[in-house]
């Protein structure tokens, strides 16, 4: 089956954060967004199909999570990830950040602290200070255009006893990689080894490209798999952030226990209609459309990568391993991050991510989505040549 992913799709008035937000910010009408990390795509056909279906009973009411739901979970989980899992290990939760945010006020207690690898999405950091607890950065070496971990640093931190928890990006947002075996059970061996729980937030991982695999956290060891919380959502992967669900990954009994009470209390443990049956047709029947996704924000990304290094010479750009964001080293340019930013949106037209948002020192750096049509992405390099030829 052919999916267009050409057509392009205008998401004004539709309260998209992406676009309506604009004035909001105090950008120019006219400048092409690619921030906000959700992609200018319809979502799946057989998805459309589920929400039209189910918005056509008339009646919205409280929710009962049936057994297709985690028999979907489990499927994609070992189809698309070779991992596999069993029913009791999942517990849905609103998003990402929420679980995340519980899994911290759960198990640590104010003034613990936890590792983070910026440049990182900052959420991370915002849900650390709001548990009460203190970010601890193991910040990734940049050498040549790409991102590695410091494990010598990594270990320091880890032996501070204060040290109670590590969240892991992988694929990570915003730089791209995606951490190969050898490096995931390096990092796993040390976290169990001076008992630190693991919390993988793995929301991009069906979005990987050639030459990359994906390995699941949980599909290491069992020793790593016992202080770990997989964190996945089908978000990222079907353009369903507005239909806000998330699936953790528990396998430690106890540890999973303490999460869903925590839940409970707070009365976090239901899911919208929407959210199930979106879920079940994603992961029982969109797979054709996420290959044809996959494809299409590969040749996107080459697009990106040979029009920057032949046209933008002054710029590096990460290699992007998965996810649909490009990392983009502007910091040759004479400019702060506040004159890069207002550069590339008054002069270039383009709403990008500075760097500065993932970490103080990435100064020069911008985050740029190229989950839009070819035709965007063609016009807002356009636009990018133009700005820096004037």
């Amino acid at each position: 089956m052919n999916y267009d992913f050409d057509h392009p799709l205008d998401r004004l008035h539709t309260n998209c954060y992406k676009v309506d937000a604009k004035a909001y910010y105090n950008m120019p009408e006219d400048v092409l967004s690619l921030w906000v990390a959700d992609m200018d795509f319809a979502t799946a056909p057989c998805v459309q199909e589920a929400i039209v279906k189910r918005t056509s009973h008339p009646i919205y009411g409280y929710t009962f999570i049936p057994d297709a739901y985690y028999d979907a979970i489990i499927h994609w989980m070992h189809s698309r990830h070779n991992w596999l899992i069993q029913k009791d290990w999942i517990v849905p939760t609103p998003n990402i950040l929420c679980g995340m945010y519980m899994a911290l006020q759960t198990f640590l207690s104010k003034g613990d602290k936890v590792i983070i690898q910026k440049p990182v999405y900052n959420n991370f950091e915002t849900a650390i200070l709001n548990s009460g607890c203190v970010p601890v950065n193991n910040a990734l070496l940049y050498k040549e255009g790409t991102y590695t971990i410091n494990f010598e640093d990594l270990e320091e931190k880890l032996k501070d006893p204060k040290v109670k928890a590590f969240i892991l990006c992988n694929p990570h947002n915003p730089v791209g990689r995606v951490w190969t075996k050898k490096e995931l059970t390096q990092l796993g061996k040390l976290c169990v080894q001076y008992n630190v729980l693991i919390l993988s937030d793995e929301i991009h991982h069906d979005l990987i490209y050639s030459h990359a695999q994906h390995t699941s956290m949980g599909n290491l060891s069992p020793e790593i798999l016992n202080q770990l919380i997989v964190c996945t959502s089908p978000s990222k992967t079907f353009n369903l952030s507005g239909i806000s669900s998330a699936n953790f990954i528990i396998a430690n009994p106890s540890i999973r226990k303490q999460f869903t009470a925590q839940l409970n209390c707070l009365s976090l443990h239901n899911l919208s209609p929407l959210a199930i049956d979106s879920l079940i047709a994603a992961y029982t029947k969109g797979a054709e459309w996420v290959d044809a996704l996959i494809s299409y924000l590969e040749a996107n990304r080459n697009d990106a990568l040979n029009f920057i290094k032949k046209e933008l010479p002054l710029l590096k750009v990460t290699p992007c391993e998965g996810t649909y964001l490009l990392w983009i080293d502007m910091s040759a340019l004479p400019y702060s991050q506040d004159e890069l930013m207002i550069f590339l949106s008054q002069k270039a037209k383009l709403w990008l991510n500075a760097g500065t948002t993932y970490d103080s020192d990435h100064v020069g750096f911008v985050r740029l989505n190229f989950a839009v049509p070819k035709a965007v992405l063609e016009k807002a390099l356009n636009q990018l040549k133009a700005a820096f030829d004037a």
